[in-house]
């Protein structure tokens, strides 16, 4: 299948859906072995779970080299992108508890992305320029800010293009 791979000129497939994905978490199974294979012979791959991901970092990164291997080549590239994710998330996070005395700890995980690698991207972004002017200000949010504020969170996110959760 290796020399199938490497022969080819276009991907077999369109798209490969893999449901179970969980199980590709572990690079000594054969289900990761068969996640990379398939990945390298269709143009798209979709990876679906309903387990939860309560997996260490390492496996996530196992999952997301099958999906994208040339964006998450090694687990120290990987790792560098991770680290703003969780900033991120915990901004959201702090952002939806709708609450002022969230504000002081939002603007520290701010500060916090501003001095780390999307640097640029977090201070010139205009949503988080105007985040921040809210906050500073001790402003309430409204339903509309909240849900604006979130997507601008999510779009800055080094994986948003390749790993989606959706709670029920």
């Amino acid at each position: 299948i290796s020399s199938l791979n490497a022969s080819r000129e276009l991907p077999l497939w369109s798209l490969v859906i893999v449901d179970e994905a969980h199980h590709m978490r572990n690079t000594s199974t054969e289900s990761n072995n068969l996640g990379s294979i398939l990945s390298g012979l269709t143009e798209m791959m979709l990876m679906l779970s309903a387990t939860p991901l309560n997996l260490r970092d390492q496996d996530l990164f196992n999952q997301m080299c099958i999906l994208n291997p040339s964006m998450f080549p090694d687990e120290q590239t990987f790792a560098a992108l991770l680290e703003p994710v969780k900033s991120l998330n915990r901004c959201r996070r702090l952002l939806l508890s709708n609450s002022t005395d969230a504000y002081p700890a939002l603007l520290q995980e701010l500060n916090s992305l501003e001095a780390g690698p999307l640097s640029v991207a977090i201070s010139s972004h205009p949503g988080i320029v105007s985040l921040r002017e809210l906050v500073t200000e001790g402003s309430p949010m409204t339903s509309a800010d909240l849900a604006s504020y979130d997507r601008t969170l999510i779009s800055l996110s080094p994986l948003d293009s390749s790993f989606t959760r959706a709670l029920k």
